[in-house]
């Protein structure tokens, strides 16, 4: 019992080998601490796993045929007591009870097979289903919940969790449900075989709850520390492989083998203290389970020494009280399984717990599309989409199929925060830009160029305060006249095209990244290629657009991958184009060649250019200046250059023609 407590005590202060951020400290951490629960699984837990699984009906479905199996096995075992009972064959002929038990072994193995399948087909449902909640609520996810998320702890939701709920949960349902019921079975039996059996099963009962409740609590936490130490691994594995050129180019691997072993040693020792604390409670199940058959076996002695058998008669009592003695030997393991097998439900449960923690705790994005948006309208406004659409009254916008026919952008007060406890990046935009305007938009590091581009997409969303919202509503992001935060977040992202500083491609083949919802022909593909400049590269290839494409696009130079991105852009035919310094990683003659490739497929369309050689953008239409998250100048180029004391002209003068303007 001490050693136990020791184990408890370890388990309350294990936040002392995981790092967390202490109460009341005041630094804040980019990295949120993981998620644990304590105490037990919330019954909550169980009905949303039946709930996914089919339901009540179809889980009551799944215990009868449990009870039924139960029945058909004390079928058997009363058949062999009658068999035993007639040993001369007086009544009956052998071939009449062989015949009778091979009845009973068939039937045993069809309910059998029943209850089995209708489990794990149960089972499955339920694992499907939270796997299709947990994997909509994680792509859901604003990008915030990635910044501070390590991917590690998103990955163990999806490898062991969903492995345990796959694989695990069900098969231990199975165990639990069997053995409880055979155990209330055996124990119905020894009661009517020998009544005085229960006058001593309360206290029996009482130290076995007793043990049973107090290893649960080692059981259910050790799983729980288990969860929470196990992301680490699987983050620290992932950044490994991720940076592995690095690590042995600094030649830091033992020092990143040295920490991974040491979180492999936090994990390990959970997995330890609960292996035994299992050896603990086997101590003292098997104690109990002892007294059982010893008691069982007093009892029936008794019953016949006092000539008061209440089965049948004196004569036939030998062949009942096997049964009850064999039943109480089997109660020895019985006892154990249940207590094991119900710490392992529990558990297990915890991976529901965990699942159904991502599936409705962590923040989600608007609604995909305006439909969607619509049948939301009425639930609580937790998130700008929802508060917009609520201070317009309840109205939603639908953008038609050629939305936006011209492309023009006005900023009204735009406010921007990447997370509610960061300040504020963008800080009351007011800008008009006009259809088909091409527009530079320049300025220090850190003055809000590239949030200005992740806002148009909502990649991150507005900051509507409750300030703004008690005055009249004006729409803070606005395309052709349409309120974009009123619309569904694919509805808008689908009709803009972007090109990003860093390239994003994905596993699989050139005409795959180009379109990846094919929905456009070979020729069409081809001509973007064309366009871009990569037709010779990709003629060159082995299998030409089906040549295949590594993941991140490693088997391709960071040119040739922004000459896809270039490429699938011009696909797109989109009269909003949104470039983040897309030139950066090319030479000068490739920027040439992609400015006037932009020029000649872009005409009409607007165009928003991040510079990163200021030449790149002498023949915008007009310069936007940031400055500390606002609007510093907003111009022609030409007209900023006359005043020698502005940011544009000073920004030009040391830029010398082709320097970063971003130092």
């Amino acid at each position: 019992m001490l050693f136990l407590t020791l184990l408890v005590l370890m388990v309350h202060k294990w936040h002392l080998f995981i790092p967390a951020t202490k109460a009341g400290n005041k630094t804040k951490k980019l990295m949120t601490t993981e998620e644990r629960q304590t105490g037990s699984v919330q019954i909550g837990v169980y009905l949303k796993y039946i709930r996914a699984g089919g339901g009540f009906i179809l889980f009551a479905l799944v215990l009868f045929w449990y009870v039924i199996s139960a029945g058909v096995n004390l079928m058997s075992s009363l058949w062999l007591s009658i068999w035993t009972a007639d040993s001369s064959y007086v009544r009956q002929s052998e071939s009449f009870y062989i015949a009778g038990y091979a009845l009973t072994a068939l039937l045993m193995g069809i309910v059998t097979f029943i209850r089995t399948y209708g489990l794990a087909r149960f089972g499955v449902r339920s694992s499907f289903t939270l796997h299709g909640q947990v994997l909509r609520s994680v792509l859901r996810a604003p990008m915030s919940f990635f910044d501070t998320t390590p991917t590690g702890r998103i990955l163990s939701r999806f490898s062991k969790d969903i492995f345990s709920v796959d694989q695990e949960l069900a098969e231990f349902i199975d165990i639990f449900i069997f053995i409880v019921i055979q155990l209330i079975v055996v124990i119905a039996t020894i009661i009517i075989v020998t009544p005085f059996f229960a006058v001593v099963l309360p206290f029996l009962l009482f130290f076995y709850f007793r043990a049973m409740n107090y290893f649960r609590q080692v059981s259910r936490e050790t799983k729980r520390l288990d969860s929470v130490s196990r992301s680490p691994v699987f983050a620290q594995f992932s950044e490994t492989l991720g940076g592995l050129s690095t690590i042995r180019a600094f030649g830091k691997s033992q020092e990143f083998r040295k920490q991974f072993e040491a979180i492999l040693d936090n994990n390990t020792q959970t997995v330890y203290a609960n292996k035994v604390a299992d050896r603990w409670l086997a101590v003292r199940l098997e104690s109990i389970a002892a007294c059982v058959v010893g008691l069982a076996a007093i009892f029936s002695t008794q019953v016949v020494v006092s000539n008061g058998a209440t089965v049948g008669n004196s004569a036939n009592f030998a062949s009942v009280a096997g049964i009850s003695l064999s039943y109480a030997v089997t109660a020895t393991g019985m006892m154990q399984f249940v207590v094991r097998a119900f710490a392992q439900v529990e558990a297990a449960m915890n991976s529901v717990e965990r699942i159904v923690y991502y599936t409705e705790e962590i923040p989600q994005e608007a609604a995909t599309t305006s439909t969607e948006l619509e049948a939301e309208k009425y639930l609580p406004t937790s998130n700008p989409s929802r508060k917009a659409v609520a201070a317009a009254g309840g109205i939603v916008v639908y953008p038609d199929k050629e939305w936006p026919q011209k492309g023009s952008i006005t900023l009204t007060n735009l406010k921007m925060r990447y997370r509610p406890e960061t300040p504020l990046v963008l800080k009351g935009l007011n800008v008009t830009i006009g259809a088909g305007e091409r527009v530079g938009i320049v300025g220090r590091t850190g003055s809000g160029k590239s949030s200005m581009l992740l806002i148009l997409m909502r990649l991150v969303e507005p900051f509507l305060s409750e300030e703004d919202l008690e005055k009249k509503y004006d729409a803070p992001l606005m395309i052709d006249n349409l309120d974009c935060m009123r619309m569904g977040l694919f509805d808008l992202r689908s009709k803009i095209g972007i090109i990003p500083q860093s390239p994003v491609l994905f596993s699989g083949t050139i005409r795959s990244n180009m379109d990846p919802f094919n929905k456009y022909t070979d020729e069409e593909v081809w001509a973007a290629i064309e366009h871009c400049r990569m037709k010779d590269a990709v003629n060159a290839m082995p299998d030409g657009l089906q040549s295949k494409v590594a993941e991140y696009g490693e088997n391709l130079s960071q040119g040739q991958r922004q000459l896809l991105c270039l490429g699938r852009a011009l696909l797109k035919h989109c009269h909003i184009l949104l470039l983040d310094e897309a030139t950066s990683s090319v030479d000068f003659e490739t920027d040439k060649a992609i400015q006037t490739t932009i020029r000649e497929a872009f005409k009409g369309c607007t165009v928003l250019t991040i510079a990163h050689r200021v030449n790149t953008i002498m023949d915008s239409d007009k310069i936007l200046v940031m400055n500390d998250g606002s609007v510093a100048e907003f111009d022609a180029p030409e007209e900023l250059l006359k005043n020698e004391k502005s940011l544009f002209s000073e920004i030009v003068s040391h830029s010398n023609g082709d320097v970063i303007t971003d130092e």
